[in-house]
């Protein structure tokens, strides 16, 4: 009797395995499927364009590479992104997409003259800047192509994938125009006083921010535009007395400017300023933020100088600050570590500010970027960047 028994639980055992196995494949040809229909329509309904950016993403895992590091040309680098489950490499000739095991998952020739990206948690925008071209694309296909009647000057996509595209004007100084999921046009902003230089979106995409500089009495002036998206009215501008080098929305009630000298945070509804934190000697050489924290490195301008590392909360209090003895050009923050990238070394704090870790670097060393934790980029490769033990 209970060998029977234990005949029937490894039968229904069996069954069960063979039911996922079964579900599994499914699921492969399904998503398999919808990325051929993806790649040759080239173009989603607002519906299909959820479910395709979706699918996309867990594509990109079926894409299995060696892991990292990860071999390679990238002299010609310009820009590598995080686009969800993807890492986005932008060269003078190629957007190439990896998969988190270092798989490509495509490689896409832009034929761009000044590629730029700009990415979100499904969805990059590719365009080319002082042209027309714009291209939207997931990890899997590109989802939308557009040719512009202006010139683009900069653009921008947000958490929920609206994007805001700053071109020059026939009429006006300059114009900004956010376009809804699909890819539809929500509203145009014109620029009556002054040229906009780049434009920023909150997560939601129901607020702009615009930085256009004109000349008053010969001296350039600087202001940054607050926009309503939902009822395409502007609300207020902030005239600043230094240049905006980036415009950040901490939240939906406030965002950050980020000075040569200084960081500002401001409210949203009613642009007054809340807190600030100023640089002691120096300008600001780089910056990152995640998840509620913001690292930068500030110093001479001199090329082989030291420099001051700080981690900050994203309301401006200062955690931690540490001298450097390099030229810090990049920042990665992860796994409770910040990751600083000299000329010489790579120099890893932990989040109360003790340096755990010092190693030597190629010279050949571009840049870090956080994707899966923190990855650094060289001519030749792409390399996994282990966390280490404290001290």
């Amino acid at each position: 009797m209970g060998e029977i028994n234990t005949s029937r639980k490894d039968l229904r055992s069996k069954n069960q395995k063979t039911k996922r196995t079964r579900s599994i494949i499914r699921t492969i040809i399904i998503i398999g499927l919808t990325a051929v229909f993806a790649r040759i329509t080239g173009i989603f309904g607002t519906s299909l364009a959820y479910l395709g950016d979706f699918l996309s993403q867990g594509l990109s895992y079926i894409h299995i590479g060696k892991g990292w590091p990860k071999s390679g040309d990238y002299t010609d680098m310009l820009q590598a992104e995080k686009m969800g489950s993807a890492l986005c490499v932008l060269d003078k000739d190629n957007l190439t997409l990896y998969s988190p095991t270092g798989g490509e998952i495509q490689i896409y020739s832009h034929s761009m003259q000044n590629p730029i990206i700009s990415a979100s948690g499904s969805r990059a925008v590719l365009y080319d800047l002082n042209s027309t071209s714009l291209k939207v694309l997931n990890a899997s296909t590109v989802v939308f192509s557009r040719e512009l009647s202006n010139s683009i000057v900069h653009a921008d996509i947000c958490k929920s994938n609206k994007v805001a595209v700053t071109t020059k004007s026939s009429g006006y100084s300059g114009e900004v125009t956010v376009y809804s999921y699909s890819m539809e046009p929500k509203m145009t902003w014109y620029c009556a006083s002054g040229y906009p230089i780049y434009s920023k979106l909150s997560d939601n995409g129901n607020y702009l921010a615009s930085l256009a500089v004109s000349t008053e009495g010969g001296f350039l002036k600087n202001s940054i535009y607050i926009i309503d998206v939902k009822n395409g009215k502007e609300m207020y501008k902030i005239d600043c007395d230094d240049y905006p080098l980036d415009i950040l929305f901490t939240s939906s009630s406030e965002f950050l400017v980020i000075y040569p000298d200084k960081l500002t945070r401001y409210s949203v509804e009613s642009g007054g300023e809340i807190s600030s934190y100023g640089f002691d000697s120096g300008y600001l050489k780089t910056y990152t933020e995640k998840n509620g924290y913001i690292a930068l490195s500030y110093g001479s301008t001199v090329f082989f100088d030291s420099s001051k590392v700080v981690l900050l909360t994203d309301g401006l209090e200062e955690k931690f600050s540490a001298d450097v003895d390099d030229n810090v050009s990049s920042l990665s923050l992860s796994q409770s570590r910040l990751f600083a990238l000299g000329s010489e070394n790579l120099y890893e704090f932990n989040y109360d500010g003790l340096l755990t870790n010092t190693e030597n670097v190629s010279a050949f060393s571009k840049m870090l970027v956080n994707y899966n934790g923190t990855k650094l980029i060289t001519s030749v490769e792409i390399e996994n960047i282990k966390k280490a033990k404290n001290k």
